[in-house]
């Protein structure tokens, strides 16, 4: 497996500047254009891209930290958190009427709410995301990391399912 940190010189770790992280991967794609290096980089430039999009984005940046720090979890498994269950369907069920309400200013809202439920979440699970990359992580670190993956990943399919069914102009 490649250690996409490693890979742009990056520290292990779910916090990073992805502004550096952005320069840094265009850099890697001029380095590994057929026009400034003469060989074929299609397989190169597929790492380049694939080591961007898992970094870039919060819920893959941590899969990839747990694989790194040899978590195993399963994709299918669910939340343990029964409350965040709960509020979930309810998240579930508000998004389905906001859909069909048809009202942006709603939906609006609904983002700005997921986007700060999104970074509640993170902040939760804070003391044991610091600890990535680090040799300190604990049985109970391990734990609320893939709890985290889990309950990012409901968020993300909330958003998606708001994202797919956008307001139909009137």
């Amino acid at each position: 497996m490649v250690n996409y940190f490693e890979y742009y010189g990056l520290p292990i770790g779910f916090h990073i500047d992805l502004s550096e992280l952005r320069r840094k991967y265009y850099a890697k794609s001029k380095e590994l254009h057929p026009d400034q290096n003469g060989y074929d980089s299609m397989l190169y430039s597929s790492i380049n891209n694939q080591a961007y999009q898992c970094l870039l984005h919060p819920v893959t940046r941590l899969k990839h930290c747990l694989e790194l720090e040899h978590i195993v979890f399963s994709q299918n498994s669910i939340s343990k958190n029964q409350e965040f269950l709960m509020e979930m369907l309810d998240y579930h069920e508000e998004i389905q009427s906001v859909i069909e309400a048809q009202d942006e200013a709603q939906i609006e809202e609904f983002k700005a709410n997921w986007n700060l439920k999104q970074k509640s979440c993170i902040e939760h699970f804070k003391t044991s995301l610091d600890k990535l990359g680090k040799s300190d992580l604990n049985d109970n670190d391990r734990e609320e990391l893939v709890e985290l993956v889990h309950q990012l990943n409901y968020l993300e399919r909330i958003k998606k399912t708001l994202l797919q069914n956008p307001v139909e102009e009137l």
